[in-house]
């Protein structure tokens, strides 16, 4: 049996993060990008150019492309232009692809479930990393066998940077990487029940916040918490809670009056705040690490301040957040066309989609989410809207079609 274009489209997607890290065929291309690209042009063709766009990106992708064209000629750049032009063609030609074809050929359901079985596969090998390497010092690889890596990446190059301070990252480059990609699960696993059927919905959650927390990263442990407070508060207040939700209330609070002092007094939690927090005045925090790209974006001109520098024109030699490389490439004017575009989305969403757009904006203020890959990841989430296709029953406590 043939698998649908749909499927391909959506199996690809849920993969993009993944994908992204190895080489394609050609060499300057990841292979993510290389198999969304192919597909894109195969769908362009079976559509026969009938083009359905999602105009809310548009202001973005013709920003991008205006701001970034002058600059290549106006500003002294960063990096190579040609290295510039691309970064800009990648992103701009992606996010032209989710808008041609997110509205038609995402499959949500199956997305959903797709989701749920490779972030469940990661955060029990992730859990797994940690084990054998509290066990027994051995550091079990991140990398797929066999895949070429892309950008010159290399297992003994990963393996140096864990010299003084081992953080497992499952199947991706780093611990943060990992959280991006699970923490769209967790959110689906405590509020898209009304819309899809997920199994073992809390166990998923549970699980997946497990591993967020052995992977030391701090923002993870931030969206985390955030996200289960809004969880539990929602629970509390909702005006008639049965029984069965009583239950599970009392239930997961117990499990963590038991689980949480444990984990409190771990090394992994003291690694953790540790990163968000430093007492020693020499060293340097998560939060200092990450201010570094505003200290740069200050120096700028009040001209380049308002329009930015052109989109993938950053100093190599310093970390920028999302919302600090939004505000040095695309200026004010880009961050208030993010702002927007992710404003319109929050209200229009449903309230997983509402989350979804917190956690993001908590991931661009403290971490790397603003790029093409993840936008393409979480968007076709955030903007999916055809719900009221679906026509979901109970019938005897569970939800058909």
């Amino acid at each position: 049996m043939m698998i649908s274009i749909k499927k391909i489209y959506t199996f690809l997607i849920i993969f993009f993060p993944i994908l992204s890290i190895y080489r394609s065929p050609i060499a300057s291309i990841d292979m993510g990008t290389f198999l969304i690209c192919i597909t894109g042009v195969a769908i362009a063709l079976n559509k026969k150019w009938v083009i359905e766009l999602q105009r809310k990106l548009l202001p973005l992708i013709l920003y991008v492309v205006i701001i970034t064209s002058i600059s290549i000629f106006s500003v002294s750049l960063y990096a190579p232009s040609t290295t510039v032009l691309m970064r800009m063609l990648r992103f701009v030609i992606l996010l032209g692809i989710f808008s041609f074809c997110n509205k038609d050929y995402f499959d949500f359901d199956y997305g959903v479930h797709l989701l749920q079985k490779v972030t469940v596969i990661a955060s029990v090998y992730l859990i797994i990393q940690f084990l054998v390497y509290n066990a027994s010092g051995y550091i079990l690889p991140n990398f797929i066998p066999g895949l070429t890596k892309a950008q010159g990446l290399t297992q003994s190059n990963v393996l140096s940077e864990y010299a003084n301070f081992y953080r497992p990252t499952s199947f991706f480059l780093e611990p943060s990487s990992f959280v991006y990609f699970a923490a769209l699960m967790l959110v689906c696993s405590l509020f898209l029940q009304e819309y899809v059927e997920i199994r073992n919905k809390n166990a998923t959650a549970i699980l997946i916040t497990v591993a967020i927390i052995f992977s030391t990263s701090g923002q993870g442990f931030i969206v985390a918490v955030i996200t289960w407070g809004y969880w539990f508060l929602k629970l509390l207040i909702q005006r008639r809670p049965n029984r069965a939700k009583i239950i599970k209330i009392t239930g997961v609070f117990a499990l963590m009056l038991i689980i949480v002092p444990i984990i409190m007094r771990s090394e992994i939690v003291d690694n953790t705040l540790g990163r968000i927090f430093v007492e020693d005045p020499n060293a340097m925090s998560a939060i200092d690490a990450r201010s570094g790209g505003y200290d740069v974006f200050n120096t700028l001109s009040l001209f380049r301040k308002i329009v930015g520098m052109g989109f993938g024109n950053l100093p190599d030699n310093m970390y920028f957040s999302s919302i600090a490389d939004i505000l040095f490439t695309l200026g004010i004017i880009g961050l208030i066309i993010v702002l927007v575009l992710y404003l319109k989305l929050f209200i229009q969403g449903k309230l997983f989609q509402k989350m979804l757009c917190v956690v993001s904006m908590i991931l661009m203020f403290g971490g790397g989410l603003f790029t093409a890959t993840y936008l393409l990841f979480y968007l076709s989430f955030i903007a999916y809207r055809k719900f009221e296709l679906k026509n979901y029953k109970k019938e005897d406590g569970r939800r058909v079609v």
